[in-house]
């Protein structure tokens, strides 16, 4: 998650993605935006009014009624700029989302009286075990990996374009949902992670010595491998039927696993990191209405960790690589509560547009 100082500094959303004009606005008319001001532009619009409009007598004289249009209609969207959608759905989401107070290092997160979600931390301990991993990746901080790693501080946006062939002038709706998932989830991973405030391995160790600035936030859940994963799995629902599922869990994981190889995670924060990711995008494509089957509750154990530094890390196709060290216990779903939400008919028109642009 980006380091950098803005507004939605943790959310990384709407960072990251120079050059992509979707979010942009009305960037052709300068001087009528009403940000950039403009005297001269000014006076002459009202100088143009008065000479080819009526005057106001006649004006007032006008039958100037238009029909009421019908309230609390999705398709009201298509109608809004991008960055207003983009706040009325962050808003719709987070309605459904609740954080009942954190008991005993645990924290739960519920829709409607279920929950689909809960964390539990793992006691230092395992963190400190965990510090043999971490020093095991520093054989890793190579010219091409740091590379990797400091172009993959924003959302990885080229990346992934690279494996999926988004385009801001073909997949803007696309992009739009993309930002609004990652968004969202980063303001649940940041709620989870402050209420569970689990320390950076420079905090058990000086010796870590991170190759970039850690980020003034917690750790558990690791917010790359959410947004990773999200990505991953947000692209498999959106756009099934492709080829790319497998180079997209193959990426996720190399993020994730880069973000240790920096000395900012820990392993497990990346295990927490996917747990979330995978029960958040469930919600979301049933608030989407793309599916129906409801959310199977996840649950992550950290006081079943289980940890042996001798083990490695290295990134693989399989999506299971966060949990090779660590007992079934501590990540899996709970197949006898299933949270049913109820569809969003806003979500649903984003969604909806988006799929649009893969269908030619």
């Amino acid at each position: 998650m980006s380091t950098s100082i803005s507004p939605m500094n943790s959310t990384n959303g709407m960072n990251g993605m120079n050059g992509m004009n979707g979010m942009n606005g009305m960037n052709g008319m300068n001087g009528y935006q009403g940000i950039v001001s403009n005297p001269l532009l000014t006076q002459a619009l009202n100088f143009s009014r008065s000479q080819i409009s009526a005057p106001l007598a006649a004006l007032n004289q006008g039958n100037w009624t238009r029909p009421t249009p019908a309230t609390h209609l999705a398709s009201h969207l298509k109608h809004n700029d991008s960055l207003t959608r983009f706040h009325l759905l962050t808003g719709e989401i987070m309605s459904k989302i609740q954080f009942p107070k954190a008991i005993g290092g645990a924290v739960k997160i519920d829709s409607g009286s279920t929950t689909w979600a809960s964390f539990t931390r793992p006691d230092n301990s395992v963190f400190e075990k965990q510090l043999a991993l971490v020093f095991a990746q520093v054989v890793n901080r190579t010219d091409l990996q740091m590379a990797e790693i400091q172009t993959q501080v924003q959302p990885q946006f080229a990346y992934w374009s690279a494996i999926c062939g988004l385009n801001p002038n073909r997949h803007a709706y696309t992009l739009e949902l993309i930002l609004l998932a990652l968004h969202v989830s980063m303001l649940i991973t940041q709620r989870v992670k402050h209420e569970l405030a689990v320390p950076r391995p420079v905090e058990y160790s000086p010796h870590v010595q991170p190759i970039i600035q850690t980020p003034a936030y917690f750790a558990w859940p690791s917010g790359h491998a959410t947004e990773a994963f999200v990505f991953t799995k947000l692209m498999a629902s959106l756009r099934p039927m492709q080829q790319q599922d497998e180079q997209l869990t193959a990426l996720g994981n190399r993020i994730a696993n880069n973000r240790v190889i920096a000395g900012l995670h820990f392993p497990i924060d990346g295990v927490a990191g996917y747990v979330m990711a995978d029960a958040y995008v469930d919600l979301f494509v049933n608030l989407a209405g793309a599916s129906t089957a409801g959310v199977v509750k996840r649950i992550c154990d950290g006081t079943q960790v289980i940890t042996d530094p001798q083990k490695s890390m290295k990134p693989t196709l399989n999506e299971a690589l966060y949990t090779e060290n660590l007992t079934k216990e501590f990540v899996k779903k709970d197949a006898t509560i299933i949270t049913t939400v109820e569809k969003s008919d806003m979500l649903a028109w984003l969604w909806n547009e988006a799929q649009k642009e893969f269908a030619y």
